[in-house]
Parts: C-alpha cells; sequence; structure tokens
C-alpha cells in the first residue's frame, strides 16, 4: 500500500488542501481499490425558464463504464457525484433531455465544479409485460424501444413485478419489441410520444412460445451434419426466426408465436432443401423436422466475347434444369462465374444479353462434383443498316415499313427513321439477307451477304416509288392539334405507324393503291377510324378528331381505398383492340376520361391489395356513368420454350375465357418468360402465337 507521503505527493501543488490522516486513508483506500477520487459539482436548470430543477436524479456514467455515480438535486438544484476516475464523463437526468453541460472531461484527481446542467422535460413510455395464460408478470423480459427519425433506440429488462420504463425520450414516433424466454415475442408500432408527456400503461401479455426442432444429416452416409443454418418464415407475416445444428446434427428453435411457417435448411457444400406448411400452436413442439442434404455440384467457367475478344463482365447467367428450378450468378470483372451447391441434375447454362446474341451450353452436374473451365461464347451478331429514298429526287424517305427475309425464311419488320434510315441488329444467322420495302418486294428488293455474326453491313439503298400520300393533324376535341401517333391498316393488318410531331402532323407514304383505316392514338383522347380510299397519284390531306364524350367510373372496393389508382381505358375499333388512355382516381374515387368517341371500351384497373376489375363499359352518350365494381385479382407466369426446350422471345401468350374473347395477353421476354397480371377468378385457355 503507497504511504501516506507519497499519497500526499500525488495531489496538485498548487493550494494544496488540508488533509487529516482518515481523509488520507480513505483516498488511499480508494485508489486501491480501482475507485475515482475526484467530483463533478453543479446545478440543473430548467433549459426553457432556467429555473432549478429539484429532486431530479443525476447520473454519471464513464465512456469505459467503469464507474456509475449518482445523485439527486436539492431544492436550488445543486448536484455532487463523487468517486469519479479520470476521462469523459456522460452525465444525464432522469426523465430530461440535457440540452447543455454534458459531457464533463476530468483531469487525473482533479475535481470539476461550477457545472451547469440545461435540461428539458423528456417524453416517456412505461407499462408491463405479463403471461398470456395466468396474467402473471413477467421479469426479465426484455423490451426494445427504437425511434423512427431519432434513431433513440434503448433495451430495458422488466422488474420483478413486470414492469418497464424508458423516462427520457426524445419526440418522436416508437416502436416496443417485447421477448422474453419462453414466450412468443411481440411488437407494438406507430407509438407517438411528445417531449413532457408520458405514455403509460403500453401493456402486453406473452404466450408460451412454440418450439420447432429437428435434424440435419447427410443423404451419402446419414452422418449428422454440424453448422447447418435453418431459416423458419412465417408464410402470413413473412417474420424470419433462425437456428443451427449442433455437433449431434439437430437443432431447435424456440419461443415462437402460433404460426404456420416455411423452414430453409442450408449448409456451404451441400444443396438447400426445405419444407412448408409446418403449423405449430402456443407451447407446442413440432419435432422430426428433419432434412437430408445431399453435396452439391459446382459450376465455374468464364464468359467470352468471340466477335471482338476479350471477357465479359457483369454477365447475368441463369442455370436451369428440365423442371424449371433456376440458379442465378453474375460474372466478375474478368468474366469469371460460379454456380455453387447446386443439385445433381442436367442443366441449360444461358446468357441474354440485350446487346448480344443469346448463348447457352448444355451441363450435366454429378453430385459433389465440380466442373470448371466452362466457356460460354458470345456474339454480338451482325447489323444491316440502309437507308429508303425517293429514286426521282433522292429525297429520304420516312416512316416506311422494312423487311428482311432471313437466310432461315423468318422475316424481320423495322420502319425507317425521319432521314430514311433503318436497321436490322443482332443478326443470328449468316448467308443472304433478302431486304425490301414491304408491300412493294418485286421493286425495292436487295441482297445483303452476311459472312460473320458481327459488324455492320451497309445495304443498298431501297428505291421506293411511292404511289400516293396521306397527310393530317392528329386534333382533340376542340380542334388543337396534339401528339400522339396514328396507325395505317389494310385489311384489318397495320402496316406501319406515324408517330406525330409537335404540331400534330403525320404522314404516309403509299406504295399500292387500296381502302385503308386511319388510326388515331393519344394518352389524352379517343379516335373513330377513318376509312380512306386511296388511288395512283393521291396527294390526300386527312385530320384525325378526337371524341366529345365523357364516361365516370365509380370504383367500390372490399377493403382498401381506391384513391391513387390508375385505371386504363382500351378501345374497341374494327382494326381490334387498342390502348387509349389512363385516368386515376381521384378523392371522390372516381376515375373520370374525356375525348371519348362513342363505342365499345374495355377497362383494367388493379389496386394495392390486389383486387382489380376487367370489364365491358358503353359510351353511347356525352356523358356516362358506369361504376366498376373490383374483386381478387391474380398473377400468370411461366415460360415459352420450342420443342428443343429453347427459350422463345416474343411470344405472344393469350388468355381467353369460355367465351373465346381476348380478356388478357402478355408476351415472352429473352428468357422465354412470361407474366399475366390482374386476372380475375375464372376458367381460362392459355394459347401461344
Amino acid at each position: 500500500m503507497n504511504t501516506l507521503d507519497q499519497l500526499v505527493n500525488l495531489t496538485p501543488a498548487a493550494d494544496p488542501p488540508a488533509y487529516d490522516a482518515n481523509q488520507l486513508f480513505n483516498i488511499a483506500f480508494q485508489q486501491i481499490s480501482g475507485l475515482g477520487v475526484a467530483s463533478i459539482s453543479g446545478t440543473v436548470l430548467d433549459a426553457t425558464s432556467d429555473s432549478p430543477l429539484a429532486g431530479v436524479v443525476v447520473n454519471d456514467v464513464r465512456a469505459n463504464l467503469q464507474s456509475t455515480p449518482t445523485a439527486t438535486t436539492d431544492a436550488t438544484g445543486a448536484f455532487l457525484l463523487t468517486q469519479l476516475s479520470a476521462g469523459v464523463q456522460n452525465l444525464s437526468v432522469v426523465g430530461y433531455l440535457i440540452t447543455a453541460g454534458s459531457p464533463v472531461v476530468l483531469a487525473t484527481n482533479a475535481d470539476a465544479s461550477g457545472v451547469v446542467i440545461r435540461a428539458t422535460k423528456a417524453g416517456q413510455i412505461n407499462g408491463g409485460v405479463i403471461a398470456a395464460t395466468n396474467g402473471s408478470a413477467l421479469s426479465n423480459a426484455q423490451v426494445y424501444c427504437a425511434g423512427s427519425e431519432t434513431n433513440h433506440n434503448i433495451a430495458v429488462m422488466t422488474t420483478t413485478n413486470g414492469s418497464y420504463q424508458f423516462p427520457t425520450l426524445s419526440a418522436d414516433t416508437y416502436t416496443l419489441s417485447f421477448s422474453a424466454n419462453g414466450f412468443a415475442g411481440t411488437t407494438i408500432t406507430n407509438i407517438t410520444v411528445a417531449l413532457g408527456q408520458i405514455r403509460s400503461n403500453v401493456n402486453v401479455s406473452l404466450t408460451a412460445g412454440a418450439t420447432i426442432s429437428g435434424t440435419v444429416s447427410n443423404e451419402a452416409d446419414a452422418a449428422p451434419l454440424a453448422g447447418a443454418t435453418v431459416f423458419l418464415q412465417d408464410q402470413i407475416t413473412a417474420a424470419i426466426f433462425a437456428g443451427f445444428t449442433d455437433t449431434n446434427g439437430t437443432y431447435s428453435v424456440g419461443n415462437l408465436p402460433s404460426a404456420t411457417y416455411t423452414i430453409a435448411c442450408s449448409l456451404f457444400g451441400y444443396v438447400s432443401q426445405s419444407m412448408s406448411a409446418v403449423q405449430v400452436a402456443p407451447s407446442e413442439l413440432s419435432g422430426n423436422n428433419t432434412f437430408s442434404l445431399s453435396a452439391g455440384g459446382n459450376v465455374a467457367g468464364t464468359v467470352t466475347n468471340v466477335s471482338i475478344g476479350g471477357s465479359v463482365a457483369d454477365a447475368g447467367l441463369v442455370l436451369s434444369d428440365s423442371i424449371g428450378d433456376q440458379f442465378y450468378a453474375t460474372t466478375d470483372t474478368n468474366g469469371v462465374f460460379t454456380f455453387t451447391n447446386v443439385p445433381a441434375a442436367a442443366y441449360t447454362l444461358l446468357y441474354l444479353p440485350t446487346n448480344a446474341l443469346p448463348a447457352q451450353l448444355t451441363l450435366e452436374v454429378e453430385a459433389g462434383e465440380t466442373l470448371s473451365g466452362i466457356i460460354l461464347q458470345v456474339h454480338v451478331g451482325a447489323t444491316i443498316t440502309g437507308t429508303v429514298v425517293d429514286p426521282a429526287t433522292q429525297m429520304p424517305l420516312a416512316n416506311v415499313a422494312v423487311i428482311a427475309i432471313t437466310p432461315d425464311g423468318d422475316m424481320l419488320e423495322t420502319q425507317s427513321d425521319a432521314n430514311g434510315n433503318y436497321s436490322f441488329t443482332l443478326l443470328a444467322a449468316t448467308g443472304t439477307y433478302q431486304v425490301s420495302v414491304m408491300g412493294d418486294p418485286e421493286n425495292s428488293a436487295v441482297n445483303v451477304n452476311v459472312l460473320q455474326l458481327a459488324g455492320v453491313i451497309s445495304a443498298p439503298a431501297l428505291d421506293v416509288n411511292p404511289s400516293a400520300s396521306i397527310t393530317g393533324v392528329l386534333q382533340d376535341t376542340y380542334g388543337h392539334p396534339i401528339q400522339g401517333s396514328v396507325i395505317l391498316y389494310e385489311d384489318g393488318q397495320l402496316i406501319t405507324t406515324s408517330q406525330c410531331d409537335t404540331n400534330g402532323r403525320y404522314g404516309f407514304l403509299i406504295l399500292q393503291p387500296g381502302q385503308f383505316d386511319l388510326q388515331g392514338i393519344a394518352n389524352s383522347a379517343s379516335f373513330e377510324a377513318v376509312g380512306i380510299n386511296v388511288n395512283v397519284g393521291d396527294n390526300l390531306a386527312q385530320d384525325i378528331v378526337a371524341g366529345s364524350s365523357t364516361v365516370t367510373l365509380p370504383i367500390s372496393t372490399p377493403d382498401a381505398s381506391p384513391v391513387g389508382t390508375a385505371v386504363n381505358l382500351y378501345q374497341y375499333t374494327s382494326n381490334g383492340v387498342i390502348y387509349c388512355c389512363t385516368a386515376t382516381a381521384g378523392a371522390s374515387s372516381n376515375a373520370t376520361f374525356s375525348g371519348l368517341v362513342t363505342g365499345k371500351y374495355r377497362v383494367s384497373t388493379a389496386t394495392s391489395d390486389n383486387y382489380g376489375a376487367l370489364q365491358d363499359v358503353s359510351i353511347d352518350g356525352p356523358t356516362n356513368v358506369s361504376p366498376l365494381v373490383l374483386t381478387q385479382v391474380f398473377s400468370l407466369n411461366g415460360v415459352v420454350t420450342s420443342v428443343g426446350a429453347q427459350p422463345v422471345n416474343g411470344a405472344t401468350v393469350l388468355l381467353t375465357d369460355s367465351n373465346r374473347s381476348l380478356n388478357y395477353f402478355g408476351q415472352s421476354g429473352n428468357d422465354g418468360s412470361y407474366s399475366i397480371a390482374d386476372i380475375q377468378t375464372g376458367a381460362y385457355t392459355l394459347a401461344v402465337v
């Protein structure tokens, strides 16, 4: 033990206080015991009024948690904290938020005096936790308080009588989470607390928790597998719980709410498994939920671009088996990819780039096998470009439909732009392509030879001698020009489309005389199809004017408010059903469309809570009202493949009812997948064209 003389030498040199032997002994004892010898004295004032706060508790928690002294202010707001060690002292006032005066830094063996703490009354939440079965108080239950804006997060334990308290909260909206051993946890959200407000009796009763247990073993030899991760997900709330297997391959996840769960099991080097519809009631044990994991296979390799050389980074790959299971990987900066822990099966490795040709390989993976060195080669595809011109003037011709017959006999279609230019990209076959203007192959056809699946081939100009023209303006109800497009039909077949300019002007060059229909499309109106007879040499002017009728669609839903729901309107025309426009349900739950022509329409809508409508409405006068009643809707997803199990891109999927009227449709993507949403209950026929 230090001598008293040594201790005297440790005190400040300037104006040392007079110590008697007892005081020096106490100081020595505190230091030897690891207790501090410094103090903080000061006053606690109300931050708003500067009035002293009497009878409040001041706590000090050092940054290293070495000591937690406490003191209570007297009538003048004064306090004294003793036995403090040097360092940062974080002061707090129970029930108050400190606005100034904390923290305080203490030097070695030095006191701090005259500290002024200003504080404002905090918000509080208190309550109790009991067992739902018998109402008994639950002690040592954890209550976690999380603020949504201030990130004020605190955890406390309930006392012996089950009570808890959060006495020093900022103004915020809080979420309380409750948990206790042997009980299912629960959460209370949206508890709003203002400064100075006390939210009392925020009580909960916890139900006895259920337990799900089981074993995980190796399929090959039935040996237990330790360290496997077991996830449980509530099939309704999507809440997730987790556990791990021990050295015996057993797992047990307790304190579960009464629910139906999906269980998933995974372990590195093995194929993951899952089971669903595992139901437990309060206090129930669901055992024998066993998993037998098989060793997984691995596939590794590189994606290379054989057209321009080098590897392909950030390529999204899909590994698919014959029953539709899919695994995903993305190449790194060096074009390297890895699939791990896949089941033993025959696979198709597929890459569907947006700027190159699809690439695929077939693979056979055995259990525990690693296939490495796989090379997936990608071609960028060839491109044919050209121009459509008037041979008499050599001027470019816009909005001309151009077709290309591939070496395999397939037909590709595109359209010339405002400068007469067209292109066919991502060509997947070498050989001769016959390029011509639609409707005039005899006079305009040129042959283009594609020798490799890369590069751009410039085709000779396509000379077009139009026999007539149609021009006009797309107009709203009042004769003002509007932007949109005009479709040219012949015998119900779409020939080409003209996009209107900013003045609503459109135009078509007609190669062969005949009877045509002009159909206007705009996002704010609907139009009658205009029939027009075109003869050789005609230069016809035809404006297309929107209708003047209005329809109001009141919407009623079983649950959620329809306000803000988008409602789509489709028009039945002599050339088929076309999209017309979209409106949003307003505060009155009505969607209103104006600028419509009379006739038959189809309405489609869906709300955020999976309700929707698909029904026909008729507009037969200036104003129309047609209520919509929403029912539950569903989605249909799938993949379109060829006979050889290859994905088919661009296929149209039709869903028709028993009357064989078209109700829904979708289109397959690069990977052959399609999705049709907002389908109402019923029996349908699925067709692909």
